[in-house]
């Protein structure tokens, strides 16, 4: 039989067992997941304000959802390719081992005329080095390149028809990867045709998004995460 002291000194283990628990689960639910974009000009708002960015309105989003999510930093530069991504961005990613990667990538790769195969062993190289440096559970996000050859500067770069072409391509690799490794997609490309030449959606620039435009981005881009 238990003595009145083994008793309390089970009943105390017991109580300081289910404090800590609730401590530690207290702690596990505030506790925001970092959030690092990998990209380029349209992950940096290139013609808008920080606030208006897409990385930033999805953190809130997310944020106001119950989600706690913090932005640990934005590292994309304007006219990065793929290549500049692996040797610019995954460093800080590998670094900072965030539990919430997207990665929207491969204009500058389109428009510099670097190949599809090339793109495609950049984009596995990207893949395999976040997926290596994400903090478990965490998520990686791939998402689609927007069709720019609807916007008045778009045309700039070439016949949209050859554009659109090799878009397709791109997006197709891009597709194909998010399908083989089992990772959410966000087809940013179809919301950008939906939007199509409208000006309230295009950026001052007559190239990049609006503010307008990020927020129809961030909307799928939040549903691919969910």
């Amino acid at each position: 039989m238990y003595t009145g002291a083994t008793m309390r000194s089970v009943v105390l283990v017991l109580t300081l067992t289910a404090i800590a628990l609730l401590i530690f689960k207290v702690n596990f639910m505030h506790t925001p997941q970092t959030f690092i974009p990998i990209g380029n000009s349209y992950s940096i708002g290139e013609g808008v304000s920080e606030s208006e960015r897409w990385p930033n309105l999805l953190a809130n989003h997310m944020t106001q959802e119950g989600k706690a999510t913090k932005l640990l930093a934005n590292p994309g530069r304007t006219g990065w390719t793929t290549r500049q991504a692996l040797e610019n961005e995954l460093p800080l990613v590998e670094k900072e081992r965030p539990s919430l990667i997207t990665i929207l990538i491969g204009v500058n790769d389109l428009v510099q005329g670097v190949s599809v195969e090339e793109f495609e062993r950049n984009l596995r190289e990207i893949l395999d080095r976040s997926e290596k440096a994400l903090q478990k559970p965490g998520k990686i996000i791939l998402i689609t390149i927007p069709d720019f050859t609807l916007t008045p500067s778009g045309k700039s770069f070439g016949d949209p028809a050859t554009i659109q072409k090799k878009l397709a391509e791109f997006n197709a690799v891009i597709k194909k990867e998010a399908a083989d490794k089992g990772l959410p997609l966000a087809d940013i490309y179809e919301v950008s045709v939906q939007l199509g030449s409208d000006s309230a959606y295009v950026a001052k620039d007559g190239l990049h998004p609006s503010p307008t435009a990020y927020i129809e981005w961030e909307k799928e881009i939040y549903s691919a995460i969910k």
